[in-house]
């Protein structure tokens, strides 16, 4: 094992790291100079009331990508890989670093406002006996000298991980990371529920779990995603009026290819979701543009959420014949399944 004598820490959730972290953790290290860095992201974050939304395979990714072009930094899973059903306390990640390394001194990097609340931390006394804290001073907030705890002066950066993930913004996301969360669409169901009703947003989330199953059949982790993001937002505009359906569609309005406004509501959330979400990909907007009325040369995700849409588990046999057997089939065939569901909704519609 290599020996240390400088180490930094820095804790959190991380959910999404963003480059108010990035900024505070190039400050501590400029100031520390330590030998190694680890971020630790939090399994069971102890002051907080909620879990992370993101899994921890994902926020370790973010937070890799975020530190991949800093020196000597690394993402340390100590705490999102412990067994244990005690919450992410400081005193215990210390411990085990002190325990791997007896000779280093450790540095322990917090937020001012973490700092604050620094008393409410389980043994805070043994925290400040095994660490120094490092504490970003945003906007001057603290100039007194503290025993053992260093003070770095770093301008506050106006934004948290809450409010990105309510609604990403490129400003304040490293692009790798920006781009692996809209991706994976980690953080969708949290913003298209405030745009559409409970009955709408519970049936988008089973069409992504319903996409999921016919994606599996190809063994791509890439197509499983995008099914993912194209079913959950394949009805974002369902419920928008006629007047706003018509200001998204604008020019793209062609009433041989949507006889009705209804039916447009596929290509209207395929443009309201590039602008609201950052959603750049091809193929999960032709999907998600396509699940109304679809193309002759349908791609096989676009067939994968058509047939989501029309079999997910809530449908019945009067919504569709068969139902049961043809979500089998499209589990195992989507050609022929889509084949099906297609030629049974186009005769539906013409009486």
């Amino acid at each position: 094992m290599k020996s240390y004598k400088k180490i930094l820490l820095f804790g959190g959730v991380f959910d999404p790291i963003h480059i108010g972290h990035t900024k505070i953790l190039k400050k501590a290290i400029d100031k520390i100079k330590p030998d190694i860095t680890y971020v630790v992201p939090n399994k069971i974050p102890p002051l907080k009331s909620s879990l992370p939304i993101s899994n921890d395979f994902e926020r370790v990714k973010m937070i890799e990508l975020a530190i991949s072009g800093m020196k000597k930094v690394e993402v340390c899973n100590y705490e999102i890989e412990s067994n244990s059903f005690y919450k992410s306390y400081t005193f215990l990640l210390l411990r085990y670093f002190k325990k791997l390394y007896p000779d280093a001194k450790l540095y322990f990097l917090i937020g001012y406002d973490r700092y604050l609340d620094f008393k409410k931390w389980e043994k805070h006394e043994k925290v400040s006996s095994l660490c120094t804290l490092v504490v970003a001073n945003r906007n001057g907030n603290c100039n007194k000298k503290v025993d053992n705890v260093i003070f770095i002066n770093v301008p506050e950066v106006k934004i948290s991980s809450h409010e990105l993930r309510n609604k990403l913004n490129p400003a304040f996301l490293d692009k790798k990371v920006l781009e692996y969360i809209i991706s994976r669409g980690i953080y969708l169901k949290q913003q298209i529920k405030p745009l559409m009703s409970n009955y709408r947003f519970n049936h988008s989330i089973r069409v992504a779990l319903t996409a999921h199953e016919f994606a599996k059949k190809y063994n791509s982790i890439k197509l499983s995603k995008q099914a993912k993001v194209a079913a959950l937002c394949h009805d974002i505009a369902k419920e928008f009026s006629q007047e706003k359906l018509l200001s998204i569609v604008g020019k793209n309005y062609n009433k041989k290819l949507y006889p009705t406004i209804h039916t447009t509501h596929g290509l209207a959330a395929s443009i309201f979701v590039q602008k609201k979400f950052l959603i750049k990909d091809k193929a999960i907007l032709s999907a998600i543009k396509n699940h109304v009325i679809p193309p002759k040369n349908a791609s096989v995700l676009d067939k994968i959420i058509y047939c989501a849409d029309k079999l997910e588990p809530a449908r019945t046999n009067k919504d569709i014949p068969k139902r049961k057997e043809l979500y089998e089939l499209a589990c195992n065939n989507i050609d022929k399944a889509f084949k099906t569901v297609l030629k049974f909704n186009e005769e539906k519609y013409k009486k």
